[in-house]
């Protein structure tokens, strides 16, 4: 795919194939079992989500915050991309990335939602129902996907009945709210 096909509110989901840098850290630090297992019983397709804002720029959560940061050309080739079937309106995206803009990462959200991943065993009702029991503040904070489905449901786009704290990268990628285009 060429950067001039992109529109702005086109989400790039990273294939996990594509990403040794987070097993490395779990297995780095929790032990190569543990990666082993939350690799088995996550069964997930994607592990990073980040938002094309329009120009060449994506905005991004990570673990040192939100960036917003120029897409080189190769780096794109790595991405699945998913393209909301609902024209999104420039200025409401502009206004909530402004908003969300050097938020820091809440690396205390990523292990919970992945821990409820886990234990919920690939069953979306019970993970939804595990879910349902967490209130945790998502205006401060964010992870990678949840930051793009703060955004998008800005610009009114809703990928889950999840509340965003909890959509996945996943989640976004099965949503009838999207088409893959590459």
């Amino acid at each position: 795919m060429r950067m001039e096909e992109l529109k702005a509110g086109d989400v790039l989901l990273l294939p996990k194939e594509h990403v040794e840098g987070v097993y490395r850290f779990i297995e780095d630090n929790f032990g190569n079992r543990v990666a082993d297992i939350l690799t088995r019983i996550e069964n997930h397709d994607y592990i990073h989500a980040e938002l094309y804002i329009g120009n060449g720029y994506a905005i991004g959560a990570w673990f040192n915050g939100v960036h917003i940061y120029k897409i080189p050309v190769q780096h794109l080739a790595l991405f699945h991309v998913y393209r909301p079937v609902r024209d999104i309106k420039m200025e409401d995206l502009k206004k909530s990335v402004v908003k969300h803009f050097n938020l820091p990462y809440a690396f205390d959200q990523l292990l919970l939602t992945g821990v409820i991943k886990a234990i919920s065993l690939g069953n979306e009702a019970l993970y939804n129902t595990f879910t349902s029991y967490f209130d945790l503040p998502s205006t401060d904070r964010v992870i990678c996907s949840e930051l793009v489905a703060q955004i998008l449901r800005d610009c009114g786009v809703y990928i889950s009945t999840l509340e965003p704290e909890f959509v996945t990268p996943d989640h976004i990628a099965q949503s009838k709210e999207f088409v893959r285009i590459i």
